[in-house]
């Protein structure tokens, strides 16, 4: 079964912003140009550009995908659970069909890992290397979920799976839970990346 998959992408200009102190605007817009395009580059092979949609406030971001053949969405507020919401509910709600939703400042990520994710009528989340963030996660369609992205987003995001009556898996993955967070991720990618 192919999962719907969702890509929310904050303009290239503000992502990273905590690289800010070691790394230059130039770079950071270039790295997080870089990182999307690897992303869609992995949708593409699985779920497919039919199954992804691309949610953001950046028009590049947006023209990219929908060069694609990807799905576009334009974000209508700011803050990631509103856009993943957002995404959402723009979903065909076909009842049990899972939606995944990936971060993309996953560096690491494979077609395999989204694959991993797919558990119909499960929540299945991805944690990042610290096992408390959420990096990814699945749930199916049609459950009025409500998103908690931020600082230890994997505690609430399991609660809220429990409020619905959702079975819940971790999943973790080197390749899910490696994150471009802070200098130290940016500095270790480098070294695995070149």
């Amino acid at each position: 079964m192919r999962p719907w998959l969702v890509l929310p992408v904050k303009p290239v200009q503000q992502g990273k912003s905590r690289l800010a102190p070691h790394v230059g605007a130039v770079a950071r817009r270039a790295l997080n140009l870089a990182l999307f395009v690897r992303t869609l580059g992995v949708a593409a092979r699985f779920p497919g550009p039919d199954r992804t949609l691309v949610i953001s406030r950046c028009p590049e971001v947006l023209r990219l995908a929908h060069a694609q053949g990807t799905a576009t969405l334009a974000e209508a507020e700011p803050g990631l659970n509103e856009a993943v919401s957002q995404a959402v509910a723009a979903l065909p709600q076909a009842r049990g069909e899972p939606i995944v939703i990936v971060a993309c400042d996953l560096p690491l990520v494979s077609q395999e890992d989204l694959k991993l994710l797919v558990k119909p009528g499960e929540l299945v989340l991805a944690t990042d290397r610290a096992g408390s963030g959420t990096n990814a996660l699945c749930l199916p369609a049609g459950v009025p979920f409500r998103f908690h992205y931020g600082v230890g987003s994997r505690l609430r995001h399991v609660a809220e799976a429990a409020l619905h009556g959702l079975p819940c898996r971790v999943l973790q993955r080197p390749s899910l839970a490696f994150d471009l967070d802070n200098f130290d991720d940016y500095c270790e990618w480098q070294r695995i990346d070149f």
